[in-house]
């Protein structure tokens, strides 16, 4: 064999192997699904009704037996080793995660999750746990819902309040200005509200029975389920100031290590839109120690070509088992849940 034919055999055998691996990486895919609460049987709160996502507990108890049944179910562990390492990925990789420390994550989710023998990674903003404080999202939606006023004139429009479907919309209205608005002008938004519509904000009581406690979020921990962070105050970190998003990262984490006695190695960004947190963000969670960050604009991930920065989750939860399946099984009809 002549220097130029074994080069070029060299080469051939070269694109091979990367059509090889890219063939096997797009066989391999980390879906990583995200809930935020249960209910039981019947959804009645005075609360945010969309962090619910219209998942019961029966529901999600089926969710866990179709993902056992059909994937491979990853530790936050795992997760990490396949960042290092993409090969160490199984071909249908799931991680299931939960966010913002309600206490249903504890009373529902965790002994669903124990039966199943699975485990999940609980993202948990630590300002509201401290205080005892429901987020902003609960809040709003709790002085609509409760408003004695008939209308709201927000920004230039008017919105009647007759209906719950109208209240709705408003809640709607109201979130999206929490998310995107800058935080100086929204610091005072809840207090003009309840001004505004003639509401009261929940009481001490029922805010602390919908958050979990430390003892709690420990007793998850031990057992086995990680607990990552969701900064301190849950504010939306592109609103904030670069080094207000450095106390915040680092805040969330520090309060967690402490209470926990173990690090905190991820990180999700609250609410998590392309919109809320950028490069800087990215780079201002990687400088406060954190190994991998979570995002929330729905997709998958590929090995190979995730940033352990910007790791997608999905939310798309009905159909199911069909959204799941059409990412881990392409072309494949699988027996839907019973």
């Amino acid at each position: 064999m002549t220097a130029v034919t074994q080069r070029l055999a060299q080469a051939a055998a070269w694109r091979l192997e990367r059509l090889a691996q890219r063939l096997d990486g797009l066989r391999r895919a980390l879906v990583v699904v995200n809930y935020h609460r249960l209910y039981h049987t019947a959804l009645d709160t005075p609360f945010d009704e969309g962090v619910f996502g219209d998942v019961s507990l029966e529901y999600f108890r089926r969710q866990l037996q179709w993902l056992r049944q059909n994937t491979q179910v990853l530790s936050e562990d795992d997760v990490l080793r396949g960042l290092a390492d993409p090969k160490t990925l199984p071909r249908r990789g799931v991680l299931i995660t939960f966010d913002d420390g309600y206490r249903d994550n504890f009373q529902l989710a965790y002994p669903a999750l124990r039966d199943h023998g699975l485990f999940a990674l609980f993202f948990v903003p630590t300002g509201p746990l401290l205080e005892r404080r429901l987020g902003w999202w609960d809040q709003a939606a709790f002085l609509v819902k409760k408003a004695k006023g008939r209308s709201l004139r927000l920004e230039g429009a008017t919105y009647p309040l007759d209906t719950l479907d109208q209240r709705r919309k408003l809640i709607a209205v109201l979130h999206e200005r929490f998310k995107t608005a800058p935080e100086a002008q929204t610091r005072g938004l809840l207090d003009d509200l309840a001004h505004d519509l003639d509401s009261e904000f929940p009481s001490a009581e029922l805010q602390d029975a919908e958050l979990m406690t430390f003892e709690q979020l420990g007793e998850m921990s031990r057992a086995g389920m990680a607990v990552g962070a969701h900064t301190h105050s849950h504010r939306v970190l592109a609103t904030l100031s670069a080094e207000v998003q450095r106390r915040e990262l680092a805040q969330g984490k520090a309060v967690l290590e402490e209470r926990l006695g173990k690090p905190v190695r991820s990180l999700a960004y609250p609410v998590g839109r392309k919109d809320s947190f950028g490069e800087v963000t990215k780079g201002l969670a990687r400088e406060a120690g954190y190994l991998m960050a979570f995002s929330f604009y729905s997709g998958f991930n590929r090995p190979g070509r995730m940033d352990p920065m910007d790791l997608r989750r999905s939310f798309k939860r009905k159909p199911f088992e069909a959204f799941t399946a059409s990412i881990l099984y392409p072309g494949r009809e699988l027996r839907p849940m019973a």
